[in-house]
């Protein structure tokens, strides 16, 4: 699973210078869920508040029929009907029937309860698409003959798609839909089984917790995003929909020429707290990171802003456009599921067309990392080549440097050969994981040395 983020999104200062919303559902109107509510104008937010149980399951997804594969083998006796239950508890969820989905939670158990009905609530208001369960292990019997059990069940997830992977592909790929693991326990009564308590069990590294399966979210829905906040930071979920809105027009035109087009974009708002959970994410272990956008199994991208490092609202349009940059450029590279995406290391690259599209239609003459590009190339450790390896990432004017060279590069690409067969280079590496000469050759018809000559003479002049 891949990553891509903002470092140092502040560049030196330089001298001188439901109910959740159902789909297609109203949008001027508010919306409470639980216990607060925080008015937006043109925009839904609504609070998704509950009591937790234990740790909370993740958000991925997964089509509707593969609900029911098993790493165990054939279901038998109660865990088969464990599993229809299930079923039809997903089902309900996508067509927004909360008491459907709630009628196969013990009622007896209030924390199991309410945060069940937390997770509708959320699933919902972020746009829920596909959902759907399957079993992971054989199940373990926990009380007398068949009355009570616990299984482990993974749930898959997908937000604003058309379809979804399988949870777990037939043959075996472990890659599949975004999807979390979890143990569920069961009783019988009244001749059914109920739900009486859920605990995460997460496999090592990954994406787990999800921001909707921990804690709480405050949630403002727009015409193209989706913003989610940590209750601390819930006062900026409506100044975030309105850069975030802003960021998209731009994103969708880039979709567009990348061939990867957004139903809808999630943004999530972390405090520092929950900035150093959600996604379980590496990179948001560097102090210099203040956004990342997170490929869950290359199916779906999600977008985490670490607020404390956007106190303004410029810092904050700036970061989330570099984010729907990520997507665009080179999210959802999995669509079956099974597909082996190439791990491409080309940070120059993926970086400086995020930053490209983050700053557009400005150029990188006009980016304010540009004296840190110039001190760059005029000095004796000036790149040699466009392809400029990773830098010390807690160096700030280093780190300048290298978002605003890569920035320069992709500017000199789309200057010298045209934006179109720029982003052709681009998908040819970043996506389809080819050469810098291969990309090179199909894109501009030309040797990468010839290509990379010209924009190291074009950046020296533009600087």
């Amino acid at each position: 699973m891949s990553e891509h983020g903002i470092r140092a999104a502040r560049p030196e200062p330089v001298p001188e210078q439901s109910p959740a919303v159902p789909p297609g559902g109203s949008r001027g109107r508010l919306a409470a869920v639980g216990v607060i509510a925080i008015v937006a104008v043109a925009a839904v937010i609504v609070a998704v508040y509950g009591r937790g149980g234990g740790a909370v399951p993740a958000a991925p997804v997964t089509t509707a029929a593969a609900a029911l594969k098993t790493e165990a083998g054939a279901a038998a006796g109660p865990d088969d009907a464990v599993m229809t239950m299930l079923r039809e508890q997903a089902a309900a969820l996508i067509r927004g029937d909360e008491a459907g989905w709630m009628a196969p939670v013990d009622p007896a158990e209030t924390d199991t309860v309410a945060y069940f009905r937390k997770r509708f609530q959320v699933l919902r208001a972020l746009h829920v698409s596909q959902f759907a369960y399957a079993r992971g292990t054989a199940p373990v019997a926990v009380g007398a003959g068949d009355t009570a059990f616990s299984d482990v069940i993974y749930a898959g997830v997908c937000f604003s798609r058309p379809s979804c992977p399988d949870i777990m592909p037939e043959d075996g790929i472990e890659l599949g839909a975004p999807r979390i693991k979890e143990t569920f326990s069961f009783r019988r009564a009244d001749g059914r089984y109920l739900i009486t308590s859920v605990f995460a069990s997460p496999p090592e590294n990954s994406r787990e917790p999800m921001p909707w399966q921990s804690g709480d979210l405050v949630v403002a829905d727009g015409k193209r995003v989706t913003v989610a906040a940590a209750p601390a930071v819930a006062g900026r979920a409506k100044e975030a929909l309105e850069v975030a809105e802003k960021a998209a027009v731009v994103a969708d035109r880039f979709a567009g020429l990348f061939h990867n087009p957004q139903q809808r974009y999630r943004v999530f708002l972390a405090d520092d707290k929950q900035w150093k959970r959600w996604f379980n994410s590496p990179m948001a272990r560097e102090n210099a990171v203040v956004g990342l956008t997170v490929a869950i199994n290359d199916v779906q991208s999600e977008i985490m802003i670490k607020m404390s490092g956007n106190a303004t609202r410029a810092e904050l349009a700036d970061t989330i456009q570099h984010e729907m940059g990520h997507v665009v450029s080179v999210g959802n590279l999995n669509d079956t599921g099974k597909k082996l995406v190439p791990d491409v290391h080309e940070e120059w690259l993926t970086e400086g067309v995020a930053e490209y599209i983050g700053h557009y239609p400005g150029h990188a003459a006009q980016s304010s990392r540009r004296a840190a590009v110039h001190q760059l190339v005029a000095s004796s450790a000036r790149p040699r080549s466009i392809e400029v390896p990773s830098l010390d990432w807690d160096d700030p004017k280093k780190i300048n440097a290298y978002y605003g060279y890569g920035h320069f590069a992709i500017d000199c690409l789309a200057a010298t050969y045209g934006e179109p067969k720029t982003v052709a280079f681009v998908s040819a590496m970043a996506r389809e994981g080819r050469s810098d000469d291969e990309a090179a050759t199909s894109a501009f018809g030309k040797p990468f040395a010839e290509v990379d000559k010209t924009c190291l003479a074009w950046i020296g002049s533009h600087a």
